[in-house]
Formats: C-alpha cells, sequence, structure tokens
C-alpha cells in the first residue's frame, strides 16, 4: 500500500522555483491524482503540460480600438455660381459670379472667384458716367464648419478692371483701368448629398483709388474703395476618400 507522503514527490525550495516543478503540480492538484501520482512520473507529467499553462504567462497584446464612423473626404472639389447684390459707397448694383475651391488637409485649401458688379452712375458736375468692375481673385480657405451645416471664410487677392464709359457727353468716351484689391468673405450653407445652397457676405477693399475725371473739365468723382456684397448660391461639391 503507498501512503499519501510517499506518494507526494517532495520539492526542493530550488525545485519549486522552476517553471516545469510549478507545471507540473498545478496540474496535478488540479486533476486529483495526489493518490496516484508517483515521483518517478514527474518528468514526464511536466514535458505534457503546455507552455501556456506555465506559471509565468504572457500577457496577450491589447487590442486596438477601432474608430467608427464614416472616413472624412481626402480632399473635395467645389464648383459654384451665385447671384446677389453689393453696394459701395456711391450706388447699388446686381452682382453675380462662379467661384471654385479646392479643400485639402482638415479643411485648409485653396478658393478661386470671379465676379461683376453691374453698372452704377456717377455725376461729374452736369455730366454723368457709368462704371462696372470685374474681379477675379485667388487665395486661401478654411472650412471651420464641416457637416450637414458647414461654413467656411476665404482671403482673396484680386485683379479688379473698372470699366467706365461717359454719359451725356456731345461725344461718348469708354475707357478701362485695372487695380487690385483683397476680398474678405465668409459663407454658411447645407449640405444636400453633393448638392450644397449657401449664402454669401463678402467686403472688398480697393488697394488703389480711383477718380473720374472729364478730358476739358474740372468735374471729378472719387470712387468708393469699400464695396459690400450679398450673394445666394449653389455648389456642386465632389469628394474623394483616397
Amino acid at each position: 500500500m503507498v501512503s499519501k507522503s510517499s506518494a507526494i514527490p517532495a520539492l526542493s525550495p530550488a525545485a519549486r522555483l522552476t517553471p516545469s516543478s510549478c507545471a507540473w503540480a498545478a496540474t496535478w492538484a488540479a486533476d486529483g491524482t495526489v493518490g496516484r501520482a508517483k515521483s518517478s512520473d514527474s518528468s514526464s507529467l511536466c514535458t505534457r503540460i503546455p507552455r501556456a499553462r506555465a506559471c509565468s504567462p504572457r500577457l496577450a497584446p491589447a487590442e486596438r480600438a477601432e474608430i467608427s464612423g464614416p472616413r472624412p473626404a481626402a480632399y473635395e472639389v467645389e464648383l459654384g455660381v451665385g447671384f446677389g447684390g453689393s453696394v459701395d459707397g456711391d450706388a447699388r448694383a446686381p452682382s453675380g459670379g462662379l467661384l471654385a475651391g479646392l479643400h485639402l488637409y482638415r479643411g485648409l485649401g485653396a478658393a478661386m472667384a470671379a465676379d461683376v458688379a453691374g453698372q452704377r452712375q456717377v455725376a461729374l458736375g452736369q455730366w454723368a458716367a457709368t462704371y462696372l468692375v470685374s474681379r477675379l481673385g485667388l487665395g486661401l480657405a478654411l472650412r471651420v464648419r464641416p457637416g450637414f451645416v458647414w461654413a467656411d471664410v476665404a482671403l482673396l487677392p484680386q485683379i479688379t478692371r473698372l470699366s467706365v464709359e461717359g454719359k451725356n457727353l456731345m461725344t461718348p468716351h469708354t475707357a478701362a483701368v485695372w487695380g487690385a484689391s483683397v476680398e474678405g468673405r465668409g459663407r454658411i450653407g447645407l449640405r444636400l448629398g453633393a448638392v450644397a445652397p449657401f449664402v454669401s457676405i463678402a467686403v472688398n477693399r480697393a488697394l488703389v483709388g480711383q477718380t473720374l475725371t472729364l478730358d476739358d473739365r474740372p468735374d471729378s468723382a472719387r470712387l468708393s474703395s469699400w464695396d459690400v456684397g450679398v450673394v445666394l448660391g449653389v455648389s456642386w461639391i465632389f469628394g474623394s476618400h483616397g
């Protein structure tokens, strides 16, 4: 008859520190083989213990959290048109134009706009002159609020063309003057798929002042350097998720 004391292998302090002895002891106790185990079988038992059941198991790598939600577009191309009105210090006039934009990293991008303010009239003594302003600008744009309700701002240096025509003159006379201006523009709109209606407010500042004069008369009129316009428009936006 084998007693429990003779069946349990005696483990020295050094043996208790080895991984194979710890794995053997844990398996032996969990399987309830106290009365049947023999010290001579310890080597075979330890060789059957998987590496993963050792006393110092390796920690599993932490799982990386997945970010839910749609991926933002890598870039967006915008083409739009708008119509409205503008006013300077002298008169009001209808206005309209075309715009294009390219939004890149985090809404930062470039914008281009070409617009025309309709004819305005200014008095030159007992005569008059009409003028029309055309602008072409290219600058930086920033989409400050993306989503269903969006907003952006832009700063556009511009080339301007002032077309002037004399009125009530014996000899009709026209002239064109080139200049420069800067436009600050803000827009707010809705995103309905690829269509984006918007409202735009733009403030223009001429860098070079313009004065209208008659060739043989002292009468003159200095045009306002400021122009404010409000436009209702719609854009078509195309994006790529790259």
